[in-house]
C-alpha cells in the first residue's frame, strides 16, 4: 500500500545504502555520508565513544577547510560570524577550533550525525551567500587590515594628477605622512586587467613625491609576474597574501622619512 510509511521507508533504505563506515580506532569510526558539497566531495563525520559513555560527533574541521579553499575565513567577517551563531543555535551544535562538534548520549547519536551534516551544509553555503570574491568583500578586509596601522584612513580619495586629471584611489592612510593605496583585484582577468591599467595610469600621472602602495590580490589566481613588473615601475607593491610585508611597507611609507 502506498502511504507515508511506505515513502519514508524507501528513503531510509536508500540513505542506509549510501553510508559507508570505516573503523579508525578502538572507539572511533568514520562515517562517509551520501551527502556531498557542490564540488562533489562526500561529507564525512567522525564518531567517537567517550570514556563517560557519551558520543562525540564532529566534522573534524572539514567545513572550515572547505571555506578556506575559497579564501573565506569565518572570523574575518561579522556577517559570517552572525550566521555561524544562528547555525549553532538552530542545530544545537558547538563550534570550537574550526570544528563542528556535538556530544550526546547513545539514544541521540542518529540525531547528532544529522545535525552535524546540516551544520556542514549551512557553513559550506557561505561560499555563495557571502559572495567571497566580490570586490566589496575584499575591500572590507583590506580596510580592516590597514585601519589599525594609521591615524586616519579614508576611502575613494582623490589624487590630483600632473595632467590635471583627478584619480579616485581606493584608500588614503595618514600617520606622520600619507600614502595612497590601490587594490588590484577582479572576478575575471578582464576586470583585473582594467583595474591594473587604471592604477598604472593614476600612479604614472601622480607627482613623484606622492607615496603609493599597490596591493595585488594574488589569492584570486589571476595575477601574473608581468603584473608585478608593470606596477612596480610606478609604485611600491605587495601581495595580499603577505600581510607582514603590507604592514611593514605601510609603516615605512607613512613615516616622516623614507
Amino acid at each position: 500500500m502506498f502511504d507515508c510509511e511506505f515513502a519514508i521507508g524507501r528513503v531510509l533504505e536508500e540513505l542506509r545504502r549510501g553510508f559507508e563506515c570505516q573503523k579508525i580506532g578502538e572507539d572511533r569510526i568514520s562515517l562517509i555520508t551520501p551527502f556531498s558539497t557542490v564540488d562533489g566531495d562526500a561529507l564525512e563525520v567522525v564518531v567517537t565513544r567517550r570514556p563517560d559513555g557519551d558520543f562525540s560527533v564532529t566534522d573534524m574541521g572539514e567545513a572550515t577547510r572547505y571555506l578556506g579553499t575559497y579564501d573565506l575565513d569565518l572570523e574575518d567577517s561579522m556577517v559570517r560570524k552572525e550566521y555561524l551563531e544562528q547555525i549553532k543555535c538552530l542545530l544545537n551544535v558547538s563550534f570550537h577550533q574550526g570544528r563542528i562538534n556535538v556530544i550526546v548520549a547513545e539514544d541521540e547519536l542518529g540525531s547528532a550525525v544529522i545535525r552535524v551534516i546540516e551544520a556542514f551544509k549551512f557553513i559550506a553555503d557561505m561560499v555563495y551567500t557571502a559572495k567571497p570574491r566580490e570586490e566589496s568583500e575584499l575591500m572590507e578586509r583590506v580596510k580592516g587590515f590597514i585601519f589599525p596601522m594609521v591615524r586616519r584612513l579614508t576611502t575613494n580619495e582623490e589624487l590630483n594628477g600632473r595632467s590635471g586629471k583627478k584619480h579616485k584611489i581606493d584608500f588614503y592612510g595618514l600617520n606622520e605622512y600619507g600614502v595612497f593605496v590601490e587594490v588590484i583585484s577582479g572576478q575575471r582577468r578582464g576586470s583585473f586587467n582594467s583595474k591594473l591599467l587604471s592604477s598604472f595610469v593614476a600612479w604614472s600621472d601622480a607627482d613623484p613625491t606622492v607615496r603609493k602602495l599597490t596591493i595585488i590580490d594574488d589569492q584570486s589566481k589571476l595575477a601574473e609576474p608581468s603584473d608585478y613588473e608593470l606596477i612596480r615601475s610606478v609604485s611600491v607593491v605587495s601581495s595580499w597574501s603577505d600581510k607582514e610585508d603590507i604592514q611593514r611597507k605601510i609603516k615605512s611609507l607613512t613615516a616622516l622619512r623614507l
